[in-house]
């Protein structure tokens, strides 16, 4: 394989981040401090078309990004702090910022944070202004070049112009190690070292080399006569034809192990095999003379650290009893010849593999490795180099990692845990491996190697560091529809594995990194990963949150006023990142709580309802099925209502319902009626029926709903039955007795539902009843007693009417009408027995009456009493006579009556009277008679005709009475103007008497007529004489 074969190695050095010059010859000059051409060519690139876009875009001066530092050197595992600020105009505030790895190659960088292999190892600060990145636990594949850059408000980048070179334990070393297969057992070199292995070669011959550390095989092909050779499958190594050297540029952990060359000749037969342990290490010690015979050991790191670190020294296992250093040399006399180490403080566990010192031979132990990482289920070798003075012989070797009481070792091999699992190997007189198969979780464990001789025994401190994780993936967060899926350990795997990756459990071919993108998908998916040689070991699988539970945690049933908690569970991997909590409503669910818990305080009845939980992690969301959160209460809300269609009439059937809101539900319900007095129960059911109803039902009436936990009422509901007037009424609204000229008013009132729409007044009459007025009220001034009577009022409303029972009004007043008659069945005669009778109109009635007589001089009393009654009357007792009624109201006279009483004619005081009356009847007598005869002859010819005659009346008297005043006095005036006359047809004695006014019997004649000549002129006195009114004709015959 010749120089002119080979790819360019500028192609290969450019890939080297850790600034690396190197000659084709195998000379090579390492700087931590100086960066690769290439690499400050891409840089200086990014800078110019930076600066090209800064111009083009206008940014201003003022964004910048400042890093105090331009490089840092690091131990692995350590910490790394890179301090950085920026600023903007205003100082405004940025809508990105970010960290990024400057690649070697084109493509859009990455943010730190998202980057799987930084996950849970970097932080920003976000503080204004200030934007220092930490990376924590740095490993060596963490060097390279880091910038920060942020977007302006015109979603410009902005990031410094250099960026910082950070470098995790490169290599400081001039020249490479050296090892060969043919004359080097073990060989030791720091990670990032450049390892040159040269190989007893000749043309023509075939090169193999096994790394059996790992499945990993890498082989080189040579033949002279080849002129296009394969490349290594492995673009690490390098082949140098002329001095026969395979080039390892940058050591890795995982190049550690021991390597066999096979050798063979161009017909196949094998030349020759070697084999050889390279261990890479973090630390290692160089031996160089010093002053005085002493000798001067170098601790070595891969860089100079940059944080002033201080050294750990040990001899033979054992920390020197001197202070630490501050430096990494120590001075050693011959006195102190022994096997010495170093470490850095904080990193013991990182020791340098161990050199004799002054000794070709001294007590030591090196471990290729102090720390292994191997997964769960595989196999794994740990191996040592002890040396030991020559005069001693070994007698027993071990491995252990518990201590008996008495401080020996208990041998792995005899631990019930390992049994069957570990074996010792050795490849040569001063090396023991050991091996252990089927890895469990447990096996992690710090293992430490001893050995006996006949003159002593020695341990090799500290030890080997055994880790078995398992496998797990982790998942960032989505980003513009994907997610990066990273399949970790809690180490790193001591070789480079190939990764494989599952997707429900089938193998996904198009991915084999240990970090792969994709796509976001929604439902029941699941992904694992496996490392390739070990397909069975397959990491934990992560998937969406299923199997979600809401549940509510509660001892017994939750009542009203309880402090509830509901939580929710979710197998999820990675686990659930937050729980989201929901009530179940008609229109839309909302979200309540975020948390595992929702807890509610002084619950009550309104929480009732059905909850879920949302489970969320990377990979999706998950909801719990809905869980009834049944809160007890006593009842509540209670209503009784009337189930009607319409308005209740009087004859309907009714009824009335209660409902309750109530958990548990009602046992029972009561039915109560409001009274006056006390509410009774009416009966037991949620319904209550009355049929036929009645006004007699209307009122309020409520409900009493019963569960386990108490009892409540409704608000009362009134029924309301309608019905036409009833028990209307009719009243006389006064505060005593109705008089005459009072002002009185009739009220009507009436039981009516709905309520009375009108009213209207009739007064009882004989013929027909008339209306007297509408309206609730009737009223009568100035009242009298043509008022008084029956009265009645009659109700309306739009079902009916109703008439009230007639009510009287009655109304008081004083006598009046107040009448004297004479009770006579005719004339008055001196002797007779004559009654005079008073009436009066009067209310109340009259409560006495009082007679009197009209005289000259003074009326006086001559009784009292409704009758007054003469016996034997005489003519004295003629006269004018009156009555007075009395009442509680007043008195009244009546209007004076004439009682006129007749005396006989053949009486000495009328004999001149008689002699005056005879003349005149003669006269009147012959007068009549020649009247007579002419009637008599004329009615003759008649009464042939008809055969009727009439006969003349046979007597008649005649008595002049003179006029007189309503007392009986005769008017002077008056005497000669005013005659009166009685004339009397006597009948015969056997005819009945007449009623007239009777005049003394005639003996000498049996019959006779008396008539009299009434000469009359009205008088303002005339009209009060008699209850008879006088014609208008001043003169008149009366006859009777």
């Amino acid at each position: 394989l010749g120089t002119d074969e080979m790819a360019d190695s500028s192609q290969i050095y450019s890939k080297d981040i850790f600034g690396l010059n190197s000659t084709p010859g195998g000379s090579s000059s390492v700087s931590c401090l100086k960066a690769d051409v290439t690499v400050f060519y891409r840089m200086w690139r990014n800078i110019t078309v930076a600066a090209i876009l800064m111009l083009l875009t206008g940014v201003e001066a003022e964004h910048s990004v400042t890093l105090s530092s331009q490089s840092l050197c690091a131990v692995t595992g350590s910490t790394v702090k890179i301090p950085c600020t920026f600023t903007t105009p205003d100082h405004s505030s940025v809508p990105q910022r970010e960290w990024y790895r400057v690649q070697s190659s084109e493509g859009e960088p990455r943010d730190l944070s998202t980057d799987p292999q930084y996950s849970g190892r970097v932080s920003v600060s976000t503080v204004t202004s200030d934007c220092e990145l930490t990376v924590r636990n740095v490993r060596v594949s963490d060097s390279g070049v880091y910038n920060f850059r942020f977007k302006t408000q015109r979603r410009d980048w902005i990031s410094n112009s250099s960026g910082f070179n950070l470098t995790v334990t490169a290599l400081l070393f001039q020249d490479p190690v050296v090892c060969r297969f043919n004359g080097n057992d073990q060989c030791y070199l720091v990670l990032g070292e450049q390892l040159n292995l040269q190989m007893p070669l000749e043309d023509g011959f075939e090169l193999k080399i096994t790394d059996k550390t790992s499945t990993t095989r890498l082989i080189l092909k040579y033949r002279k006569t080849q002129s296009n050779p394969p490349t290594p499958s492995i673009p690490r190594w390098q082949f140098i034809n002329e001095n026969k050297t395979l080039i390892l540029l940058s050591a890795e952990r995982s190049d550690s192990g021991t390597y066999t060359l096979e050798t063979y000749d161009a017909d196949g037969r094998s030349k020759g095999i070697y084999t050889l342990q390279v261990n890479t290490e973090d630390l290692k010690v160089t031996v160089s003379d010093g002053r005085n015979g002493n000798k001067k050991l170098i601790c070595k790191t891969t860089c100079t650290l940059s944080n002033n670190p201080t050294y750990i020294w040990y001899k033979n296992g054992q920390r020197v009893t001197e202070q630490d250093r501050n430096d990494e040399y120590l001075d050693v006399s011959s006195g102190d010849a022994g096997s010495y180490t170093c470490a850095v403080r904080g990193h013991e566990d990182l020791r340098s593999p161990g050199v004799c010192v002054f000794n070709k031979s001294c007590w030591s132990v090196t471990y290729s490795t102090q720390t292994i990482c191997s997964l769960i289920g595989s196999s794994v070798d740990i191996h040592s180099y002890y040396t030991f003075p020559d005069r001693y012989k070994v007698t027993k070797v071990l491995w252990f990692i518990k201590v008996q009481a008495d401080g020996e070792p208990v041998d792995v091999r005899e631990d019930e845990e390992y049994q069957g699992r570990v074996q010792y190997t050795q490849s040569s007189q001063n090396n023991c491996s050991l091996r252990i198969t089927n890895l469990t979780e447990r096996d992690t464990q710090t293992y430490r190697f001893r050995f006996y001789t006949d003159g002593g025994d020695y341990t090799g401190e500290p030890g080997v560091s055994l880790s078995v994780p398992d496998l797990k993936v982790t998942v960032s967060d989505w980003r513009d529809q994907n997610m990066t899926l990273s399949c970790i350990t809690t180490c790193t795997l001591s070789n480079t594995p190939t990764y494989i990756w599952y997707k429900n459990g089938q193998r996904v071919s198009d991915c084999k990194s240990a970090s792969c993108s994709v796509a976001a998908v929604s439902g029941a998916v699941s992904y694992s990963c496996a490392v390739e040689g070990h397909d069975s070991l397959l990491s934990p699988p992560v998937y969406p949150p299923k199997n979600t539970s809401a549940v509510v945690l509660s001892s017994g049933n939750t009542m009203e006023g309880d402090l509830v908690t509901l939580s929710c569970s979710s197998d999820a991997n990675p686990p659930v990142q937050n729980y989201s909590w929901f009530k179940q409503r008609a229109a839309a669910d909302t979200l309540l709580t975020t948390g595992q818990n929702y807890s509610i305080s002084n619950i009550s009845s309104q929480h009732s309802g059905l909850y879920y939980c949302t489970a969320h992690n990377q990979l999706g969301q998950h909801n719990s099925t809905p869980t009834e959160l049944d809160v007890f209460y006593s009842p509540k809300h209670i209503r009784a209502v009337v189930l009607s269609s319409g308005d209740t009439v009087e004859g309907d059937s009714v009824t009335l319902s209660c409902s309750s809101d109530a958990n548990p539900p009602v046992q029972n319900y009561s039915w109560f009626k409001q009274r006056s007095a006390a509410d009774t129960l009416l009966t037991t059911g949620q319904n209550y029926s009355i049929s036929n109803i009645s006004s007699q039902h209307s009122g309020l009436y409520y409900c009493t709903a019963h569960n386990q936990l108490g009892q409540h009422n409704s608000t009362p509901t009134l029924l309301d039955v309608l019905y036409p007037p009833k028990n209307t009424r009719a009243v006389v609204l006064s505060s005593g007795d109705t008089v005459e000229g009072d002002s009185v008013t009739l009220s009507c009132s009436s039981d009516a539902n709905p309520p009375v729409l009108t009213y209207s007044w009739f007064k009882q009459r004989a013929a027909a009843d008339t209306l007297l007025t509408t309206g609730q009220n009737y009223s009568i001034s100035n009242i009298s007693s043509q008022h008084s009577g029956l009265y009645y009022c009659t109700a309306h409303n739009h079902l009916g009417q109703h008439n009230s029972t007639p009510t009287e009004l009655d109304v008081l007043y004083s006598p009046k009408n107040t009448r004297a008659v004479v009770l006579s069945s005719g004339d008055t005669v001196e002797g007779d027995s004559v009654t005079l009778s008073c009436s009066s109109d009067a209310n109340p009635p009259v409560l006495n009456y009082s007679w009197f007589k009209q005289r000259a001089a003074a009326d006086t009393l001559l009784t009292t009493g409704q009758n007054y009654s003469i016996s034997n009357i005489s003519s004295q007792h003629s006269g004018l006579y009156y009555c007075t009624a009395h009442n509680q109201l007043g008195q009244q006279d009546s209007t004076p009556t004439l009682l006129d009483v007749l005396v006989s004619v053949g009486s000495e005081e009328n004999t001149v009277l008689k002699l005056v009356m005879v003349g005149l009847g003669v006269f009147l007598a012959l007068t009549l008679i020649s009247g007579s005869l002419w009637l008599w002859k004329r009615k003759s010819s008649l009464a042939n005709s008809t055969g009727e005659s009439e006969q003349p009346p046979t007597d008649a008297m005649y008595e002049s009475v003179p006029a007189s005043d309503c007392r009986g006095r005769v008017d002077s005036d008056d005497q000669d103007n005013l005659q009166y006359a009685s004339v009397v047809f006597k009948k015969s004695p056997t005819q009945e008497g007449s009623l007239s006014p009777r005049l003394p019997p005639d003996n000498t004649e049996e019959e006779e007529v008396q008539y009299a000549i009434v000469n009359f002129r009205r008088s303002a006195a005339a009209t009060q004489l008699g209850t008879d009114e006088m014609a208008d004709d001043p003169s008149q015959i009366y006859s009777k």
